[in-house]
Parts: structure tokens; sequence; C-alpha cells
């Protein structure tokens, strides 16, 4: 027995016809220009970059959101929301501002105190040398010294601390080898490192 098809001859077709129609609707040029326009009309990309830009940008959204002609109130970014939001960020960049003065005073701070450092090794390094000899010798070991650099006195401040405390301790130790008249004591050692130490503030 031969099934007969349910469907009115050239329904079939005819459906096929009109997807393929609404297919060729779907991606003919305008419709698609017209989906990428609204597509970016709805993004409202953020261009701004720089601080002030954002800080520019961030005034006129809170005066948009002040604006009671709108029609539709905002629920997360209110103006309140965004004027905290704003005021967050220039509080932010007026410490980093700060904190770019404190560091460039603290590095001036160190440099000076690592200057004053080396004197005072130095002196205390030649004031020795009757006693220890012009030319590195074991004896220079206690204060720091050693043989690779020879009786050459650090630049840095990494490398100058632990001479510094070698001199104090070779001070404490040896109280008659101090010279107050030159400031070469284990009292001035220990405030040239209390001072290195100490956090700057302005």
């Amino acid at each position: 027995m031969t099934r007969m098809s349910l469907e009115p001859a050239g329904m079939k077709l005819a459906l096929n016809r009109k997807a393929e129609l609404f297919s060729a609707f779907l991606s003919a040029p305008g419709r698609c220009a017209q989906n990428k326009r609204k597509k970016k009309h709805m993004e409202n990309p953020i261009t701004s970059k720089s601080i002030p830009e954002l800080q520019s940008a961030a005034a006129a959204a809170k005066g948009g959101a002040e604006d009671a002609t709108l029609g539709v109130p905002l629920v997360v970014n209110t103006a309140a929301n965004i004027g905290t939001d704003a005021d967050a960020l220039t509080t932010t960049c007026n410490n980093h501002e700060q904190g770019k003065v404190v560091l460039a005073t603290n590095r001036t701070t160190l440099l000076s105190l690592i200057m004053t450092v080396r004197v005072f090794i130095a002196l205390g390094r030649d004031i020795l040398k009757p006693l220890f000899g012009n030319l590195y010798s074991g004896a220079y070991d206690i204060l720091g010294f050693n043989s690779i650099d020879g009786l050459t006195v650090p630049a840095t401040a990494e490398e100058l601390l632990p001479m510094l405390q070698r001199f104090k301790a070779f001070y404490v130790t040896n109280p008659s080898m101090e010279s107050a008249l030159h400031n070469l004591t284990a009292a001035h050692a220990q405030a040239f490192m209390t001072s290195s130490t100490r956090p700057k503030t302005r």
C-alpha cells in the first residue's frame, strides 16, 4: 500500500524557498551594515586613556547622571557612585605625586649619607695605616676589607652598611683607637647606621 504525503503539493518547495529568501535578507550588505552600526552605537567605547582625560570624562558622566531630564533613573552608575570613584582616583593620583616628592628627597638624603660614611671609613682606614700597614693585609679584615678589593672604600649603601658595622664593633672593642677629634667613634658609626635605617617621611 502506498503512503500518501500529508503535505499539499508544492508546500515543501515553497517553505524551502521562503527560508532561502529570509537567509538572503539577513545576509544582505545593507542589513549587515545596519547591524554593525547598531552594535557600534550600543558599545559606547571609552576612548580616554590618560588620567586627566578620565577625570574629565568622569565629571561629564556625573553631570549626565544628575540630569533629571534623562527619564530613566540609573541604578548602578549613579552620580554618587561616579563621584566616589572619581574622588578615589584623584586621591590616589595626589598620593602618587606626593610619593614621588618623598622618594626624591630620600634619594638626596641617602646620597649625602653615603658620601659622609665613605669619608668616615676612608679616614678611619688611613689613621690605622701606621698600625696595619699602607697596603692590604689580613689585619684589615676586622674592618670589613678583603683581599679582592684591597683597601678600596665601597660606593654603595648595601656594601657600606656592613663595613660601618665592622668599624663600630672595632671601636667598641678598642676604644683607645677612637678619635673624637675626627669623629671616628663607635657612637658616630651607630648614628650613621640609625640614619640609614630610619624611615624617611616628609
